[in-house]
C-alpha cells in the first residue's frame, strides 16, 4: 500500500483566508493560467513539494517526511476542488487588512459619498494610466505599471480626501 496524503482545500471564495486571497490575487496578477494558479495553491496550502518529475507525467511529491508518486491526473482531480477560482465570486471578496490598514466594507455601507467619489476617481486614474502605459512599446515608460500614478493615491491618503469648496 502506497503513502496517502490528507489534503484540505477551500471550496469557495468565502472560505479563503487573507493570506490565501493575497496569494491567489498575486498569482493571477502575474498572468499565470488558472490551472497553474490552482496547482500552486494546492501545493502551497498543503505543504506539498515536488521533488522530481518522472516519465509519463508522474511526480515524486513530499509532504513532511512522507513521499509518494502522484500522476498528473491525480493532481488535476485535486485541483477540481479549486474550480471556483475560475469564476467571479457572487459576493465581494477582498483582503480584510493590509499592514495597518483595514478594508472598507465590501458593500461600502457607511462610507460617505464624498470618500466613495474620491476613491473612484483614484481608481479611474490608475486604470487610465495603466491603459496608456500598456499601449506603449515594452510596457511603457519607466517599466512600472503604475509609474504615472499620482502620489496622492497612496493608501494613507485615501482615508482623508481633500476638502473642496463648492
Amino acid at each position: 500500500m502506497g503513502a496517502v496524503f490528507n489534503i484540505s482545500l477551500p471550496t469557495s471564495w468565502a472560505e479563503l483566508t487573507d493570506k490565501q486571497l493575497l496569494m491567489v490575487f498575486s498569482l493571477f496578477a502575474s498572468e499565470r493560467s488558472a490551472e497553474e494558479v490552482k496547482t500552486l495553491c494546492l501545493m502551497k496550502w498543503n505543504g506539498l513539494e515536488v521533488l522530481n518529475e518522472h516519465p509519463q507525467n508522474n511526480f515524486l511529491v513530499k509532504q513532511g517526511k512522507r513521499k509518494v508518486n502522484l500522476t498528473s491526473k491525480q493532481i488535476q482531480a485535486a485541483n477540481a476542488t479549486l474550480d471556483f477560482l475560475d469564476t467571479i465570486p457572487s459576493s465581494p471578496v477582498r483582503i480584510a487588512k493590509i499592514g495597518r490598514h483595514r478594508a472598507l466594507p465590501a458593500d461600502f455601507e457607511g462610507v460617505p459619498f464624498e470618500k466613495y467619489l474620491y476613491l473612484e476617481n483614484l481608481f479611474q486614474g490608475v486604470l487610465h494610466s495603466s491603459s496608456q502605459e500598456s499601449s506603449l512599446p515594452l510596457g511603457g515608460a519607466g517599466g512600472g505599471s503604475y509609474s504615472k500614478c499620482p502620489k496622492s493615491s497612496t493608501i494613507a491618503n485615501i482615508s482623508s480626501p481633500p476638502k473642496r469648496n463648492l
